[in-house]
């Protein structure tokens, strides 16, 4: 019965948002007895969560420029995690980190697009500018993957769209 108040503990800190001591409990009490494998799935559970939290605290913390493939799943990452645990502090600060990073990123993929856009209207032939096209309209549906709300990539993805149609009917 001792392993099931210690499990209980774990849970109840695990509510209360705090993963290292509710990761200690049910870890004891997984190791306590063998019996119930949910003591022992838990523990795993919040040793990936930890993990993962982790993960996403050396990301946010890397200097230079932070691949952007690996920023949007740092962002998915912590969104699963907050929706699961709710909003503790340690989630909530690396949210507000990623949502300072994530402007900057979307900028310059934008100023990049808005560079690819123009190789391609400068473009020699109707196959080359085709070509330079197809990068663009990746990078504007990556940023709004990133940020939704953003106007800016949403009316140059338009224009790109609108461009682009053109450009096939030459």
């Amino acid at each position: 019965m001792q392993a099931y108040d210690v499990y209980k503990e774990g849970l109840n800190l695990l509510s209360l948002g705090d993963l290292q001591a509710a990761f200690s409990k049910v870890q004891t009490a997984a190791s306590a007895v063998a019996i119930p494998p949910e003591y022992i799935d838990k523990a795993n559970e919040i040793r990936a969560d930890i993990s993962a939290i982790n993960e996403i605290s050396d990301i946010v913390s890397m200097s230079g420029k932070i691949p952007p493939a690996m920023l949007a799943d740092a962002k998915g990452k912590l969104e699963r995690i907050r929706m699961k645990y709710g909003e503790i502090e340690q989630i909530r600060r690396l949210r507000t980190r990623l949502d300072l990073m994530i402007p900057a990123m979307i900028q310059n993929l934008l100023d990049n697009t808005q560079r690819l856009k123009q190789e391609a209207a400068d473009a020699p032939t109707a196959t080359i500018a085709k070509q330079k096209s197809l990068p663009p309209a990746k990078i504007l549906t990556f940023c709004a993957s990133l940020k939704p709300t953003m106007r800016k990539a949403l009316t140059l993805k338009t224009k790109l769209a609108a461009w682009k149609l053109k450009s096939t009917q030459i």
